[in-house]
This record gives C-alpha cells, sequence and structure tokens, in this order.
C-alpha cells in the first residue's frame, strides 16, 4: 500500500513538470459559467474599430505543432484563435469616450441588442451566441488607434436550448486598439 502511494504521488508529482512550448498556459481566462462548457483562455485583447461598430476581440495565440482542441496537430506556423469578440453596434450613434455602455439595449425587434458576442476557434463550429439579455461594456477613456485601454465587460445569454443559453462571460481587460 505505502508503495502505491508513493507511486501515485510521484505520477502527479511529473505532471507539474514545464510547461511544453508548441502549447503554452493562456495568459488570462474569461470567467462565467460559460467557461464551464467551453475554453475561453486568451493571451491579450484587442479593441477594434469600424464606422459601425466598436469590438474587444480576445486572442489567444497558437504556435507552429500546437495541440487542437479535437486532438489534431496545427502545423500551418504561428495562427490566432477568437474565443471570445464582444461587439457593440453603433448604428448612427457615437462611441462615447469612455464609459459603461449596455449591450443589451434594444436597438429594434428585427436587428436585436446593440451587444453581440461571437467567437472564430479552429475546429470549433461555435460562431454565434444567443441573445444578449442582460451585459455591460466598459472602456476607461478614448478609443485613439496605438494606445491602449482598460475596461471590462459582462453578459448574460437568454434562455434557450444553445450551449450557452442563460451562461455568463465576463473579465476584465487592456487592450491596444488596433485597425481592422
Amino acid at each position: 500500500m505505502l508503495m502505491l502511494t508513493i507511486l501515485s504521488a510521484g505520477a502527479a508529482m511529473s505532471s507539474c513538470g514545464p510547461v511544453d512550448p508548441k502549447n503554452p498556459k493562456a495568459k488570462f481566462g474569461i470567467q462565467g459559467s460559460l467557461s464551464s462548457v467551453m475554453t475561453l483562455l486568451f493571451d491579450e485583447a484587442r479593441i477594434i474599430t469600424t464606422e459601425d461598430d466598436v469590438s474587444v476581440l480576445f486572442v489567444r495565440s497558437r504556435p507552429l505543432g500546437a495541440t487542437l482542441l479535437d486532438g489534431g496537430q496545427d502545423d500551418s506556423g504561428t495562427s490566432e484563435d477568437y474565443p471570445l469578440k464582444v461587439t457593440y453596434k453603433l448604428l448612427g450613434t457615437t462611441f462615447p469616450s469612455m464609459g459603461r455602455l449596455d449591450l443589451a439595449e434594444l436597438i429594434s425587434d428585427s436587428q436585436g441588442p446593440r451587444g453581440v458576442i461571437s467567437r472564430n476557434v479552429l475546429n470549433d463550429p461555435k460562431r454565434a451566441f444567443p441573445k444578449v439579455v442582460r451585459g455591460t461594456l466598459f472602456i476607461d477613456r478614448a478609443i485613439t488607434l496605438n494606445k491602449v485601454v482598460n475596461g471590462d465587460f459582462n453578459v448574460t445569454f437568454e434562455d434557450g436550448t444553445d450551449v450557452a443559453s442563460g451562461r455568463t462571460a465576463f473579465t476584465s481587460f487592456s487592450a491596444k486598439v488596433v485597425t481592422p
């Protein structure tokens, strides 16, 4: 029995070895109940602005030879996954220089809420999420190209049959403003 305990402890300690350079640990993670059904880890955040919207893009870098979520290998070089993208639709309004924005604000019945959540992860068919029923996006200063802004977001999705239905997601971030 003592030998089994020692072997178990040794196996547990050997799993605490160095980080695999082909699969480095993510720097950050998006919290909330959504993270229990999908991976929401990221290395950096970026702000992207267009005439139509402002988006916070959470980016996960994937180096050459990384193991994919489906167990395969990515041999295409360094690429990026986008575990979550929070978009605020402007539609005729101007983005405030700073402040808390209502992501659940209904633009119209046909256009839905101002906030739209999406995702783009290699080999993951999940791209869109249910409608945001509660949520905010906070930006601490004016959005200026190549500058860093700080902020946070939180969302609750509409109830339904989608895997994300009724779930929540939230995090704080520092994001560089980049061109689309």
